[in-house]
């Protein structure tokens, strides 16, 4: 079990907006549903939103709304507002304090991530597998090559990292980076020439919980030197180097061979929503499914309805805490019981649980469509939603 740290807080400054409640997905999905949804499938138990006061209650709203579901389950909700912690300033102090200020609501292992990103879920599967091991000294960070990352539109800013084997040995934040009309890429300040396969992060992050302290720390020392300071932020990049550089902290690098997605400039966002529409996607809430199995052809439906919230009661396995939840479903005309964690997958609910194998599994990057049922009379994945979801 993870706690997932979710930085919610930006001014979208170059994207003209708050680009943490734009709708990308081809359901209404916004970067940050993408998000929960992986961390939750990949064992997260609680969800934290770092965020400002007056995006608050529009983004509650938003998060109530679509993952009612997940908190029907158990799946802890909490929000942080980083304008109210450390001295005002319409600019928020960055990514390090926006993990710093959701220290009360984290204890055990952590996964940061922007709220404005698409990851895909299997960097989240990979961190949430590093999160579990990390000792207190050991960082994560899931790194992608620079060319996935950029803007056709205009610049970006990564953190460009020094990678050894799988081992960080150096990052530094570099702003303005774009690649040029001759094809080569190079950042503005610091300035630098940069190629295709550099490892950049996009702050995707798995930390034990005893980095709270020293990232804190790390906080604390920048603001000695710029609280007055209305635009320079203390960032997560810049505050894990200087650990490293005190040799108090190694980072092991891992990747994915799914693409990154994000928003810089308001042009990003059209190729952003195109690029997201071909992504496996998950839509909480009620809903009426029918399976076309290909093995021995069942159909059956589940009724939709309210989904109320169940009992949950912790389950010791393995000498881990898993929650537990009851779920109704009703095949073929027969009300079937039974209890999953929040984060089973449909597939391997009616595989696994209810014995319906002509759901297949032929993939693990959601892309086969062997696990395809019909939900709402069109064709879904059900190994992109979870059990709880076909609830009622």
């Amino acid at each position: 079990m993870f706690t997932l740290v979710v930085m919610a807080a930006g001014i979208g400054r170059r994207f003209g907006g708050d680009k943490q409640l734009v709708e990308v997905g081809p359901n209404g999905e916004t970067f940050l549903d993408y998000a929960i949804n992986g961390a939750v499938r990949a064992g997260a138990s609680k969800v934290v939103l770092v965020v400002r006061s007056g995006i608050e209650a529009v983004l509650r709203a938003h998060v109530d709304s679509r993952h009612r579901s997940l908190q029907s389950a158990g799946i802890e909700f909490a929000y942080v507002r980083q304008d109210e912690h450390g001295p005002p300033r319409a600019k928020p102090w960055g990514t390090a304090h926006a993990v710093t200020v959701a220290t009360g609501e984290v204890s055990g292992p952590f996964v940061v991530c922007n709220a404005d990103d698409y990851y895909g879920p299997g960097a989240l599967r990979t961190l949430a597998a590093a999160a579990a091991e990390l000792g207190d000294g050991e960082a994560c960070l899931c790194g992608y090559g620079l060319a996935r990352t950029l803007s056709a539109t205009g610049t970006v800013s990564r953190g460009v990292c020094r990678v050894s084997g799988d081992r960080l040995v150096g990052i530094v934040e570099h702003h303005g980076v774009a690649r040029r009309a001759d094809g080569t890429i190079a950042a503005a300040e610091p300035a630098a020439e940069l190629s295709d396969e550099t490892i950049v992060s996009t702050n995707l992050w798995a930390f034990p919980g005893a980095a709270l302290d020293w990232i804190g720390a790390s906080f604390e020392r920048f603001l000695a030197d710029h609280r007055d300071d209305a635009h320079t932020e203390c960032l997560l990049p810049t505050v894990v180097a200087a650990r490293m550089s005190e040799r108090a902290l190694t980072v092991r690098v891992v990747s994915t061979a799914e693409p990154w997605i994000g928003v810089t400039n308001p042009d990003d966002l059209a190729p952003a929503r195109a690029a997201l529409a071909k992504q496996p996607h998950t839509d909480p809430g009620g809903c009426v499914l029918e399976e076309a199995a290909a093995e021995n052809h069942l159909r059956f439906s589940f009724d939709s309805g309210p989904n109320p919230r169940q009992d949950v009661h912790p389950q010791s396995v393995n000498n881990r805490e898993k929650r537990m939840t009851a779920v109704t479903l009703t095949v073929n005309g027969t009300q079937r019981s039974l209890e999953v964690e929040p984060r089973t997958l449909l597939v391997h609910a009616l595989r696994d649980d209810l014995g319906l194998t002509g759901t297949n599994i032929g993939c693990d990057s959601s892309s086969c469509g062997a696990c395809t049922v019909l939900l709402d009379g069109q064709s879904a994945k059900s190994c992109t939603m979870f059990a709880v979801q076909a609830d009622g």
